[in-house]
């Protein structure tokens, strides 16, 4: 995402499935935040009448400024393309090698935000 110029705001599940499956829900995170330019925190709200919970993405714009006040306007659509070609590096086929679920969502955030220096 960064050679799209773009960040990628992780996030806890969004979705919890409303059977159980060897004894347990599944989740998986439903909606993905990307921002650019400016701090952003995301938040997934509990309070859901669903198995779906909302995001709320607090944009964090700096305080204190004074005089004039500029607007950058962006078209993402521009963008577009750099993105593509951003996830079209990631080897997404290595996926189907991979057998361990956590070792899943890794690689699935490391496709979309980066590898992980862990």
């Amino acid at each position: 995402m960064k050679d799209a110029s773009l960040d990628y705001a992780t996030t806890e599940a969004t979705w919890k499935s409303y059977g159980k499956f060897n004894g347990e829900h599944r989740i998986s995170c439903l909606d993905h935040v990307y921002f650019a330019g400016l701090d952003c925190n995301v938040e997934v709200l509990k309070d859901t009448t669903t198995d779906h919970r909302p995001v709320l993405a607090k944009i964090l714009v700096p305080s204190g400024k004074t005089g004039t006040r500029s607007i950058e306007r962006r078209n993402f659509k521009q963008s577009a393309s750099r993105m593509e070609d951003a996830l079209q590096k990631w080897p997404w086929t290595t996926i189907y090698s991979i057998e361990d679920v956590d070792t899943v969502h890794q690689f699935l955030l490391d496709g979309i935000t980066g590898p992980s220096t862990r």
